[in-house]
């Protein structure tokens, strides 16, 4: 067969092959290696890349190209990792997901909340609240089957983010699904910096009848790491810790894990935003 008709194959022959949807890229970002990795685990396929000076994680879902970057604990880390993926990626849509404590016991361990909104809790005080990008009814409905499969809900609240172990000083100013964690506030700056829809989905990992064995800031350094010498002291000097932190271990993992599969779901749906 000449060359000629060896081209005119070929073209015929792509000419027929359906055209790939164009895919959008969207950049999930996890605080905690463990919740990166929680997601890493359900996927069929995913490649270690480099987003500058990172290593990051890419694959396929749905309709998206997606970069996971894991960003260390703190707002400063998240909105860091946030500017990094949006210069390198350019994503179209932002994805903050992972763990969260829960100051009400009206949710349990391993509830998953989709968050509308955000604020900043600081010297105990709640900030201005700020919206979020929200759910589709087709991501929602799905995540919600896929939560109701291992017995968690799917529900609507809000994010505080917080630099540690702060409290809230007055209890009966919390708002019905509201949940704290540390990185959400840095993100959703720079989303908003760059006008990039953010959603954030967290699991809840720990509430009063199951709350944190320590105080998060004499374990934690001025950088929001995890001092894990200072742990093993606490417990050492206090054993009674030891049962406290190993129900959190399960629980992390729990939530974790449902965080994980509220992601998963979300990105599979057919259409991941709510339409203004």
């Amino acid at each position: 067969m000449g060359t000629g008709n060896q081209v005119n194959l070929l073209a015929s022959l792509a000419a027929r092959q359906p055209k790939r949807t164009k895919m959008d890229t969207v950049g999930l970002l996890a605080a905690m290696d463990q919740e990166g990795r929680s997601l890493l685990r359900v996927l069929p396929h995913w490649s270690r890349v480099r987003l500058g000076p990172r290593q990051c994680f890419s694959f396929q879902l749905g309709n998206h190209d997606c970069l996971l970057l894991i960003s260390g604990m703190g707002r400063l880390k998240a909105a860091s990792a946030a500017r990094l993926l949006i210069a390198d990626a350019a994503p179209q849509l932002l994805i903050s997901f992972g763990t969260a404590g829960a100051p009400q016991d009206t949710l349990e361990i391993g509830d998953v909340i989709s968050a509308g909104q955000w604020c900043a809790l600081d010297e105990g005080h709640l900030g201005p609240i700020h919206a979020l990008a929200r759910l589709s009814a087709p991501a929602w409905q799905s995540a919600a089957q896929a939560l109701l499969q291992v017995s968690a809900r799917l529900l609507p609240g809000t994010v505080v983010t917080t630099s540690g172990s702060q409290q809230l000083m007055d209890p009966s100013g919390w708002l019905p699904g509201q949940v704290l964690e540390m990185e959400t506030a840095g993100i959703a700056q720079v989303a908003n910096e760059n006008r990039i829809p953010l959603l954030s989905l967290r699991s809840v990992s720990d509430n009063p009848s199951y709350p944190l064995p320590f105080d998060l800031d004499q374990v934690m350094d001025q950088d929001s790491r995890l001092r894990i010498d200072a742990m093993l002291r606490m417990i050492l000097h206090h054993p009674g810790l030891l049962s406290g932190s190993r129900r959190l271990r399960v629980n992390t993992r729990l939530a974790c894990e449902h965080a994980a599969a509220a992601v998963y779901a979300v990105l599979k749906a057919p259409g991941v935003l709510q339409e203004d």
